[in-house]
């Protein structure tokens, strides 16, 4: 199972694929404009990056680079692909692409004990710690 890498243009059937998947597995209050992430990706030190294995659309990335790190700003792996190494392998090439620099990213608060997804964050908590990522 090796994951594939395509950049995302705007208007293709990659950008369709990512644009469903970018808008199940975020919430409308952390996302930012797609097209702004599809035209941004576009620029030097900016990535919006799609994963396949074969011709199946394994999920998404958007990082941007800087001379000192990489900020993973958003990963998402399809639900029906969960589980099965894919964000592993993902995130193993976002690190290569990385280089010396560290990788760094953002997630939720996890000290509410009350949030309806609280068992997904923790196992989202739990697989960047183990994929050595910068919180």
């Amino acid at each position: 199972m090796a994951v594939q890498v395509r950049k995302v243009y705007p208007f293709t059937p990659t950008f369709r694929q990512v644009a469903s998947l970018y808008e199940a597995a975020f919430p409308a209050c952390e996302r930012l404009p797609l097209w702004q992430l599809s035209w941004n990706g576009l620029k030097k030190g900016q990535e919006f990056l799609a994963y396949y294995d074969k011709q199946t659309f394994i999920g998404l990335t958007y990082t941007i680079y800087t001379d000192s790190l990489v900020y993973l700003l958003f990963l998402a792996v399809e639900e029906s692909k969960q589980s099965q190494g894919y964000g592993s392998q993902i995130l193993a090439q976002v690190k290569k692409e990385a280089g010396v620099c560290p990788c760094v990213l953002t997630i939720e608060p996890m000290d509410d004990p009350n949030v309806s997804n609280r068992a997904q964050r923790l196992k989202r908590l739990a697989f960047y710690e183990k994929m050595a990522i910068k919180l």
